[in-house]
């Protein structure tokens, strides 16, 4: 039997009818909900209970060819898989090109302590030799670091459903973003956490060992998914900085999400003018208009 063991799929995209939804108590009741609040706790409870063994060898490849594949679970929106070995070396590419500007904004790169990447980050010169790299990197890549993450992650695919019906809610009352799927990624290497929002792309850190993370990698998830669905349509809109965004999406984890981020702790940030803009009730209904008003307050250079 899957580890999942037996769940549903994810709601369609009325989910925030309240006939229907996971999210069918009044919000404002949402944090304090028992009923909720026990299933967060018993996925807790699942998760550190369970050990995996592997007593043959997943062959995982962009040929798609496995001689024994991993079976996970399809979700209606939520996939997840390792990074091809073409995207390996494209991530580290980017992200020993951006690990200096990452640093700046409180996003440290994380590297494995192998050798031979270990060659490259500290003389990022080879990368130029593109045959030589090619073919370092093919040899590097190792399906079996990706074995934990492939198991464990979905096992929280419940938490980060409820986090999406929270969303269509957002979605239908003010156009938060939603993605026909989320496709989370797991790489060697980079920051703990990043997205694309173009793609609905979520990249999480691999870890090949037991890390004290992992019982909350689904807040890195679910704090991505948020940063994606206010992208466009108002930190991009609404020309926001850096800090604002980060403490918009600070606000928004504490509104109505806080009971699914129990490992969340604000970021420092001292500037918080955007703090009297909004509040519970702007955050469900009318986030664009919160932030217009922020903007015409604090006009925009």
């Amino acid at each position: 039997m899957s580890i999942l063991g037996k769940m549903t799929t994810l709601p369609p995209a009325n989910a925030y009818d309240a006939s229907k939804s996971l999210f069918s108590l009044p919000i404002e009741r949402f944090n304090e909900d028992e009923t909720i609040r026990a299933r967060v706790l018993a996925i807790f409870k699942r998760y550190q209970s369970i050990t995996f063994s592997y007593p043959e060898t997943p062959d995982i490849s962009n040929t798609n060819e496995s001689r024994n594949p991993i079976k996970l679970k399809k979700f209606e929106k939520i996939f997840i898989r390792p990074e091809t070995i073409q995207e390996n070396l494209c991530f580290f590419k980017f992200f020993v090109a951006q690990m200096q500007n990452l640093k700046k904004i409180n996003r440290p790169v994380y590297f494995p302590k192998s050798s031979g990447y270990e060659l490259f980050y500290k003389r990022p010169i080879l990368l130029l030799k593109e045959d030589f790299v090619t073919k370092k990197f093919r040899e590097l890549y190792d399906p079996l670091l990706y074995l934990k993450g492939l198991k464990k992650i979905p096992l929280f695919f419940p938490l980060i459903e409820i986090a999406i019906n929270y969303f269509h809610i957002l979605n239908k009352n003010w156009g938060f973003k939603i993605y026909d799927r989320y496709e989370i990624i797991l790489s060697t290497f980079g920051p703990k956490s990043c997205h694309n929002y173009k793609t609905g792309s979520i990249l999480i850190l691999n870890s090949p060992k037991d890390s004290s993370d992992d019982i909350y990698i689904h807040e890195m998830i679910i704090r991505e998914m948020i940063y994606m669905g206010i992208h466009e349509n108002i930190c991009e809109k609404y020309k926001l900085t850096f800090l604002e965004t980060e403490r918009l999406v600070d606000l928004m984890s504490l509104a109505h999400l806080k009971i699914l981020l129990v490992n969340f702790q604000e970021q420092d940030i001292k500037n918080k003018s955007i703090d009297n803009f909004i509040d519970r009730n702007k955050i469900i209904n009318d986030l664009p208009d919160a932030i217009k008003r922020y903007v015409e307050k604090y006009p925009r250079k």
